[in-house]
């Protein structure tokens, strides 16, 4: 007796007929408990973490690391696409169904190895310095937070595991959009903790899981719209934990106010009123030239910034400075005034820990912060070389 070498390609639904001529599609609801657990198998080997899944992560890692050393787009995305299928996300869902905690076990294992290999790549990026000498942190738009990115992540979670039910080739695709939303700002948050950026990483970290719980919950979601529900009280139980975990995230994600946002790409010109007491030389400040998202992370907050007058003392200020880092390649010059011909007070190099202390000046489309660096001084520096993720007020 030999056993049938072909493998069942599940589509969603059962096919079922009084001959093999004329196949009628039956819902999962409807169909027979050997059809139901047919099926279930079939979606079972098609997530099935093998050495191919394991080899092709090692890969993706291996190209993602020059992605972030080289600060390329094209290798960023040849990694996504060359990632596996992202059976993890999927598999809690099915370990539900049949049910199985081996099965729900080793997904968790999975998905913690998966992080574990991009972790490693970013936090071995950070130790390889670029051409010009200093560490840079590339590819910061994986870390954005708008309303765009939570849509993008939660449509292609729900597109992902709509057509891996119904046996579509296409669900690789989008399981390579889910992997560079969700698994490769990981990378970043690994080079973020090599280079001792404390909350920054923290707050990339949170991203991540955060993201990964709308993939999981929609996931499930997407399983019992179909029908497959949990079986027996295990069942349940691993999908009530699956739900607690992910929730978790989310909540940690949502309280922890550690965010990575950019500064506004033409911020409003304001002039700057002149004090009668102190006059300012009539010179006309070029408006500096906006740079690329990707180098202008800074925290913001709903509120305009507030115009000052051009200081002409810098008194130690009263209010506990808000941590940020320095975020240009080269370094920053720190200046007297914010002004980019002002006097130079001290220079700082890449990943810095400097201080904010709450005042703003806007020179046309430039964003100066004030600034308390290590050694106790005080002075300006443009927004742009700055990111930080200390909680909100």
């Amino acid at each position: 007796m030999s056993l049938p070498t072909s493998e069942t390609k599940p589509d969603g639904y059962f096919s079922s007929s009084s001959n093999r001529g004329n196949l009628k599609l039956i819902p999962y609801h409807d169909a027979t408990e050997g059809e139901k657990r047919g099926f279930i198998f079939a979606l079972t080997n098609r997530v099935r973490c093998t050495t191919e899944h394991y080899t092709l992560l090692l890969i993706s890692g291996a190209i993602l690391l020059f992605a972030l050393i080289f600060n390329s787009p094209l290798l960023l995305i040849t990694a996504a696409l060359i990632a596996p299928f992202l059976g993890p996300v999927v598999t809690p869902g099915l370990a539900a169904t049949t049910p199985s905690w081996s099965r729900f076990g080793r997904a968790l294992a999975n998905l913690l190895i998966t992080l574990a290999v991009f972790f490693a790549a970013g936090w071995l990026a950070g130790m390889i310095p670029s051409t010009n000498g200093h560490v840079t942190l590339p590819h910061i738009h994986l870390l954005r937070s708008t309303w765009l990115e939570w849509l993008v992540v939660a449509l292609t979670s729900a597109l992902t595991t709509w057509l891996f039910l119904r046996g579509h080739e296409s669900f690789r695709l989008f399981s390579a959009l889910l992997t560079y939303l969700v698994f490769f700002p990981v990378s970043l948050a690994g080079m973020l903790y090599q280079n001792n950026v404390e909350q920054a990483w923290l707050a990339a970290l949170l991203l991540v899981l955060a993201r990964l719980a709308i993939a999981l919950i929609i996931s499930l979601l997407l399983y019992w719209l179909n029908g497959i529900t949990p079986v027996k009280w295990h069942g349940w139980l691993i999908a009530a934990i699956t739900l607690v975990l992910a929730f978790t995230s989310i909540a940690a994600f949502s309280i922890s106010k550690l965010i990575l946002t950019e500064v506004p790409a033409k911020p409003v010109a304001i002039e700057t009123p002149v004090s009668s007491a102190t006059p300012i030389p009539t010179k006309t400040i070029a408006p500096a030239t906006p740079t690329a998202p990707t180098a202008t992370l800074i925290l913001t907050s709903t509120a305009t910034p507030t115009v000052t007058t051009t200081p002409t003392e810098l008194p130690t200020p009263e209010v506990t400075p808000v941590n940020a880092w320095i975020i240009a390649p080269n370094g920053v010059i720190v200046r007297w005034q914010p002004d980019s011909k002002a006097d130079v007070v001290t220079y700082m190099n890449q990943f810095t820990r400097i201080g904010l202390l709450g005042e703003q000046f806007v020179v046309g489309t430039a964003i100066w912060e004030k600034v308390l660096t290590s050694e106790g001084e005080i002075g300006w520096i443009m927004g742009r070389y700055l990111i930080t993720a200390t909680p909100l007020p």
